[in-house]
């Protein structure tokens, strides 16, 4: 159980850097913007 729950938080951490990274190359886009702010919410 221990070994699923630090597969998940690696798995999250990554996306989160990725998501980052998309967002400061596309700043300008309005999708982008829409879905930074309901992930923020």
């Amino acid at each position: 159980m221990l070994c699923y729950t630090m597969v998940g938080i690696v798995l999250f951490i990554l996306i989160w850097l990725l998501f980052r990274k998309r967002r400061k190359i596309r700043c300008g886009q309005p999708l982008t913007r829409r879905m930074s702010n309901e992930f923020h919410r």
